[in-house]
């Protein structure tokens, strides 16, 4: 087992940088044809194959690679990427901060149906029209960070319009618009709670007394906008972070268990093979071999 999960980053010519745009050609060659190990960014990731096939492993779930298949990392994700021989593609790296300083604002990505920090994460199929938009965005983007002046101003402004067209392509519809604005606010502040809190707070009641909603309401706007209840949600997330932890760092499962928010070892042993259907030791068996 590794003794802790990598995290990464976003740096260009060793220098920290707030937009990267990569081809998967060039990462695959500093890599030396070989794949990388699990890890996670502080920053957002958007990959984008044109010819390559393989794995893209995300939060413990396997999807394969395929052309034209568009991936949407969040930060704080763990994923590795194995690909076969000489990989063709594009990799779009950005950080929070520049969607802020290019008037992107939070509540932006947090509508977009594209990054999803919780749940499932399959990639965008990319149709012939939209790969001749998004192309066209990426070139674009490519020209900009030749300039000297305004160039992340430019970079965000073709960045924020390749989102839109691949979140309008997507077919994820968490809601009709009028639920989306109705409750997005609410949706975006559980969100932030749970990430905050999740080691601590593990009922429902518990978040919705901070949202100042009643846990009715709060679980009506999660499951009208994710297709989920909010104790569902929170036990998804839960079990997530004992999944990052059980693989990533040498810990036992008494440790694990009292570092969730678990006052009884054997409590968190019944919550996670109900959740996976796996022991923690079968999880942790499995993992990465």
């Amino acid at each position: 087992m590794a003794n802790g999960l990598p995290n990464y980053q976003l740096q260009q010519d060793q220098q920290a940088a707030p937009f990267s745009l990569r081809t998967m050609e060039a990462t695959d060659q500093a890599h030396q044809g070989q794949p990388d190990q699990p890890h996670r960014h502080f920053y957002y990731t958007i990959l984008w194959p044109f010819n390559a096939t393989g794995t893209h492993m995300i939060d413990f779930v396997n999807y394969e690679i395929k052309p034209d298949h568009i991936f949407f990392i969040s930060p704080g994700q763990v994923h590795q990427v194995r690909t076969n021989a000489q990989p063709t593609g594009v990799v779009l790296l950005f950080t929070p901060d520049f969607l802020q300083m290019n008037g992107i604002r939070e509540e932006f990505i947090d509508q977009l149906k594209i990054f999803r920090t919780c749940e499932e994460n399959p990639p965008l199929a990319v149709s012939k029209p939209l790969r001749g938009t998004l192309q066209l965005y990426v070139e674009q983007m490519q020209q900009a960070q030749q300039l000297l002046d305004y160039r992340y101003e430019a970079l965000g402004a073709w960045l924020k319009l390749f989102l839109i067209a691949c979140n309008n392509a997507c077919d994820l519809a968490l809601a009709d618009p009028q639920q989306l604005q109705a409750g997005q606010t609410i949706l975006r502040q559980f969100k932030q709670l749970v990430e905050s809190h999740i080691t601590e707070w593990h009922k429902v009641n518990e978040y919705a007394e901070q949202l100042f909603i009643t846990p009715n309401h709060l679980n009506d706007v999660v499951r009208s906008l994710l297709g989920q209840t909010a104790k569902e949600y929170i036990q998804r997330r839960l079990t997530l972070e004992a999944k990052r932890r059980a693989a990533f760092e040498a810990i036992t499962t008494k440790e694990l268990a009292h570092n969730l928010g678990f006052r009884d070892p054997s409590h968190f042993t019944k919550f996670f093979r109900a959740q996976t259907g796996q022991s923690l030791s079968e999880f942790k068996a499995t993992q990465f071999r």
